[in-house]
């Protein structure tokens, strides 16, 4: 989960968009609490539809109580936030090294590659 926002972002990176947020009044904290909270509904809807399906079988299995279940699924959501926290946040980082130099895009396209093939191989 957190090498395919790390990819999609690292595809192509356009240094004119961090150049009009940053000619404005904004903050870089503020933009990366936009990209967390933009990406955070989409990610919330998986891990609703998919945390039941992988993890209910075990619950059944080991019969898990009620209480036991709710921490199952605390971990699960709290997992999925700071995974998708930390990919905004390296996202933002790589973005603004690589953009900084001529090269940048080229190597971002290749570093995407990389990050898509590692997230395939298992």
């Amino acid at each position: 989960m957190l090498l395919f926002p790390m990819s999609k972002a690292l595809e192509e990176i356009r240094i004119s968009h961090w150049e009009i947020f940053l000619s404005n009044n904004v903050k870089t904290r503020h933009i990366l609490t936009g990209s967390f909270l933009g990406m955070a509904p989409l990610y919330g809807l998986v891990t609703l539809i998919l945390a039941p399906i992988i993890v209910s079988p075990f619950i059944v299995a080991f019969e898990i109580n009620l209480l036991g279940s709710v921490l199952i699924y605390g971990v699960i959501v709290l997992t999925v936030v700071t995974t998708l926290w930390l990919s905004n946040y390296l996202t933002a980082a790589i973005q603004s090294r690589l953009g900084d130099s001529s090269k940048g895009n080229d190597i971002a396209k290749a570093l995407s590659v990389v990050i898509a093939v590692m997230a395939i191989l298992p």
